[in-house]
């Protein structure tokens, strides 16, 4: 009886090694995406609440640097306060000199964030105002 000897010079894989490795390909792919997906929202949750975070510092600081009040106030066009949406929809920072808790003609705002990705739950309703003498008012 011959028997078939295989020569050493073929090269590759068979194509059952190749549906296997497919198979575990797939198997792979299938769950690591949902994994990933939560990942990257929250990644961005958090990196919405540390801007957020690092906005109230920055008011505080400058409404101790100037002696003045600091604003924050939600916004939907990123130039003037809006009582209507939710902070999700942006927020700008900005130094209240004569009290009005609107930002005057002419005057930019310090800090303006784009629209989040994100819903902002549990957000005041008010506008967080930080006073020079170091303490927050909603």
């Amino acid at each position: 009886m011959p028997v078939c000897k295989r020569s050493n010079d073929t090269l590759g894989f068979t194509l059952i090694e190749l549906l296997l490795g497919i198979c575990l390909l797939c198997l792979i792919v299938t769950l690591a995406v949902p994994t990933y997906g939560h990942w990257i929202a929250s990644r961005q949750l958090a990196n919405h609440a540390e801007f957020l975070t690092e906005t109230l510092n920055l008011a505080r600081s400058e409404a101790v640097k100037r002696g003045l009040r600091v604003n924050l106030c939600k916004t939907v066009d990123r130039s003037q306060c809006a009582d209507t949406g939710g902070w999700e929809s942006g927020w700008i920072m900005f130094v209240d000199a004569n009290k009005s808790g609107e930002i005057e003609a002419g005057r930019n705002a310090y800090v303006s964030h784009a629209a989040a990705s994100v819903a902002i739950a549990n957000a005041p309703k008010r506008r967080p105002t930080v006073r020079p003498s170091n303490a927050t008012r909603r």
